[in-house]
């Protein structure tokens, strides 16, 4: 089937669309944030933003060794807390969390668990 062939480029090509929305939105001042009025706690929305990245691209490699995606969530997990002590440089009124690094790490956790859980199902049938 002709999408077969294309699903691992376009799943992967949306986990790096994803990372650059949340790397952006990192770096909004906090004028612009605060505005933006969303639901929810900021931890919750960190957690699921780092969450949907690391689900995307763990399922865009989920036929190769899965110690290779774990590599890449916690290179992911780092990239996070690196963005979380350039922000107060880079966005006027934001500062650096660590309990949003928790969250972001969190999030990073709770997908590939939820990965490796689902690909063992998938594998036992």
């Amino acid at each position: 089937m002709l999408l077969d062939k294309w699903r691992h480029p376009i799943s992967r090509f949306a986990a790096y669309m994803l990372m650059c929305g949340v790397v952006f939105a990192s770096f909004l001042p906090s004028k612009d944030i605060n505005e933006m009025h969303l639901f929810g706690s900021d931890k919750l929305h960190h957690c699921l933003a780092y969450g949907a990245i690391t689900f995307m691209f763990f399922w865009s490699r989920r036929e190769s060794p899965i110690r290779r995606s774990w590599i890449f969530g916690f290179l992911l997990w780092v990239l996070s807390g690196l963005i979380e002590l350039l922000q107060p440089i880079f966005a006027p009124g934001r500062q650096a969390d660590a309990y949003d690094w928790v969250a972001n790490g969190t999030g990073i956790l709770m997908a590939g668990l939820l990965f490796c859980v689902w690909r063992f199902c998938l594998m036992r049938r």
